[in-house]
């Protein structure tokens, strides 16, 4: 079996994992039921700014924790190619209702 990474903070790959978690999730309750912008994406798909908000943030926690590693995103990096390595997948919300 594989040994999961340790993160540039010395952190374990699974408490990094749930740190994203509290975050993204922090910024979608926060965002839930309020205001919010909504656009559309490809076949008409639709995708809110709190959507982008948490895929967003997780980013950044992870940019910065495994900067060596792939993400691939729903809302923002659909196109990374996840066959190099380590890749993590982002697909945090579907904040349309």
């Amino acid at each position: 079996m594989t040994e999961l990474p340790t993160a540039a903070s010395g952190a374990s790959a699974l408490d990094v994992a749930r740190r994203c978690a509290d975050e993204g999730g922090a910024i979608a309750l926060e965002r839930f039921r309020g205001e919010r912008r909504i656009d559309t994406k490809g076949r008409g798909n639709v995708v809110t700014d709190a959507d982008v908000a948490v895929e967003l943030r997780i980013k950044e926690i992870l940019a910065a924790e495994f900067p060596g590693h792939a993400v691939l995103s729903e809302e923002t990096s659909a196109s990374t190619d996840p066959s190099r390595g380590w890749c993590w997948v982002i697909d945090p919300i579907d904040g349309t209702k």
